[in-house]
This record gives structure tokens, C-alpha cells and sequence, in this order.
């Protein structure tokens, strides 16, 4: 056990990788419709919203393995950090236009 967790301590990446592969479990037990009814889908809603710290941690995680270029994994960071903005933009606007129709 010392050894895993002093390969851990000098290759902080693993442990990001890992922590990105055991939330996606969750993720993909739960990713068919028989899940969605079982939960139901506002539970299912919030358990997947993991995706977005698995996104970070993914990011991360291929920043950190990489030794020399960070050109991609600093352009795949980009790219979630862009569907972040993406999807945060339409949830401003479907909760502005919520309050509009409520004033």
C-alpha cells in the first residue's frame, strides 16, 4: 500500500484519472432510460451533472500526464471549458426569460 500511494504522491495524474474513472461509474449505471424512471429524472439529473467535475478532472489529468507539449491538452481544456460557457449562457437566458413571463 506504501508504494501505491508514494507512486501516487510523485504522479498526482493517476490519482485525477482515477477519480474521473470512478465518477463515471456512477454515470453509466444509471444511463439508460430503465435508470432515468427508477431515479426519477430529477435525481438523474443531479447525479449526472458529475459530468462536469469528470470534465475537469479528465482536463486535468491529460495536462499532467503530458511532459513536453501542452498544446492539446491545453486545447481539450478549452474546448470543455467552451461547453461550459456554452451551457451556462443557455441557462441564463431560459432563467431570464422564466422571470419575464413570471413578472
Amino acid at each position: 500500500m506504501g508504494a501505491v500511494l508514494e507512486d501516487i504522491r510523485k504522479r498526482p495524474f493517476i490519482f485525477n484519472g482515477f477519480c474521473a474513472l470512478v465518477l463515471l461509474l456512477p454515470l453509466a449505471w444509471t444511463s439508460s432510460k430503465a435508470a432515468v424512471k427508477r431515479l426519477g429524472f430529477p435525481v438523474w439529473q443531479r447525479l449526472h451533472r458529475l459530468v462536469y467535475v469528470v470534465a475537469v478532472l479528465a482536463a486535468l489529468h491529460f495536462y499532467q500526464r503530458v511532459k513536453v507539449d501542452h498544446t492539446q491538452p491545453l486545447l481539450y481544456a478549452a474546448i470543455v471549458l467552451a461547453g461550459f460557457g456554452i451551457r451556462l449562457f443557455a441557462w441564463r437566458l431560459k432563467n431570464r426569460s422564466r422571470s419575464a413571463r413570471a413578472s
